[in-house]
C-alpha cells in the first residue's frame, strides 16, 4: 500500500535503422527505392533511429518507477519524410500526396481487388486498404517527457534512414 508501481512502459514510435532484418520499417526505405513512393499519404509519423530507442529503453530501465515514455524523435508527414530517405538512398522523391477524400475510395477499391486475387490464391501486397487508411493518419507524438527524463537522443532521421539503407543493401535478403 502507498507504494510505487515496479514498472515502466516505453512506447516506440516509428523505428529506423540497422538490424531490421525481415525488414519491417525498411520496407518503407525498400518501395521508396523501387519507387512506390511516388504519391505520399496524406498522414504523418513520428519516425526515430532504433539506436535512441535502446537508448531510452536503458534510461528507462533505470530510471523512476511507475512511469511511461514516448520514444520517438521527428514528427514529419509522409511526404517529407520520403523526400529525405528518398534522398538518402538515391530515389525518386514523392510528387504529390494522395488528397484526403481519396483515401476511402482507393482504401475501398483495393479491400475490393484483393478479395477478388484472394479467390485465386493470390496473397495481399503491401499496398492494401488498411494500410491505405493508416496512412492518412496523423501519428504525432511529443516526446519531451522522453528527451527530458531520460535524456533520449534525437539522431536525425536520415541518419537513421541511411544506416537502415546500408545494413539492408548488405545483409537483407
Amino acid at each position: 500500500r502507498g507504494s510505487r508501481a515496479d514498472f515502466v512502459i516505453v512506447h516506440p514510435t516509428f523505428m529506423l535503422g540497422p538490424w531490421d532484418w525481415k525488414p519491417s520499417s525498411g520496407a518503407m526505405l525498400r518501395a521508396i527505392a523501387r519507387g512506390e513512393g511516388r504519391v505520399a499519404p496524406p498522414g504523418a509519423n513520428n519516425f526515430v533511429h532504433v539506436r535512441d530507442v535502446v537508448d531510452g529503453l536503458l534510461a528507462a530501465a533505470h530510471g523512476p518507477r511507475g512511469r511511461a515514455w514516448i520514444l520517438g524523435n521527428e514528427n514529419c508527414t509522409y511526404r517529407d519524410a520520403w523526400t529525405r530517405f528518398a534522398g538518402v538512398i538515391g530515389a525518386p522523391a514523392p510528387v504529390g500526396t494522395l488528397p484526403r477524400a481519396l483515401v476511402d475510395p482507393l482504401a475501398m477499391g483495393l479491400d475490393a481487388w484483393w478479395s477478388l486475387l484472394g479467390r485465386f490464391g493470390v496473397r495481399e501486397g503491401e499496398l492494401n486498404g488498411p494500410t491505405v487508411r493508416m496512412g492518412a493518419v496523423p501519428h504525432v507524438f511529443d516526446v519531451t517527457r522522453a528527451r527530458r527524463e531520460l535524456g533520449l537522443p534525437a539522431t536525425p532521421i536520415e541518419v537513421a534512414a541511411r544506416e537502415g539503407w546500408a545494413w539492408m543493401q548488405e545483409n537483407a535478403p
